[in-house]
């Protein structure tokens, strides 16, 4: 028994509020439904034209709707620093602190939040401690008052990263800080 193929329709994938809602690519669908929950990811400078310097991030979207005039709406699920970026600063004679905070955030998602930290030379595990308690408590002060959305726009445009930067400047040289990973659990 042959089965009749159904015509293929060009869906235009649309990126969220936060990218200004403009087409990212196209894709070929048979049926729109089968979209919706799926997750792409793209690196931000395809979302956004302003943030070329940010070529080391990658953006999570989720396909929410498809809509009649054939564009898939979609929403951020995370953001994520490239690995291989951030290997580099990873070199003998620096010492790195990785902290990870799951958190409940104003608009009732669950999010995970990773912070990578180089360190010049080699603090001792007293300064390591101290620098893990001031992130612990930025992170919980200042992602919990706000919804999903103004988070990672804040975290593109470096504002929290450049407040906590000047936190744990303050207990120990800082080489690079880098807000790793936010996503929604």
């Amino acid at each position: 028994m042959v089965r009749a193929k159904k015509a293929k329709v060009w869906i235009d994938i649309v990126a969220p509020k936060i990218f200004n809602e403009k087409t990212i690519t196209k894709t070929l669908a048979s049926e729109e439904e089968n979209f919706i929950g799926r997750t792409l990811e793209f690196p931000l400078y395809l979302l956004d034209e302003n943030k070329k310097d940010k070529f080391y991030y990658m953006a999570k979207l989720r396909i929410v709707e498809v809509n009649e005039e054939k564009k898939a709406k979609t929403t951020v699920e995370g953001i994520r620093v490239l690995k291989n970026y951030l290997e580099k600063f990873v070199t003998s004679g620096v010492a790195s602190i990785n902290h990870v905070k799951d958190l409940d955030i104003q608009d009732g998602k669950k999010i995970r939040v990773k912070v990578f930290v180089a360190l010049e030379g080699k603090p001792n595990d007293r300064v390591k401690t101290t620098i893990r308690k001031e992130i612990e408590k930025f992170v919980e002060e200042k992602f919990k008052n706000y919804d999903f959305d103004f988070i990672v726009k804040n975290v593109i445009e470096d504002g929290i990263k450049n407040e906590l930067l000047k936190t744990i400047t303050k207990v120990y040289p800082v080489k690079v800080l880098e807000i790793k990973e936010i996503k929604v659990l």
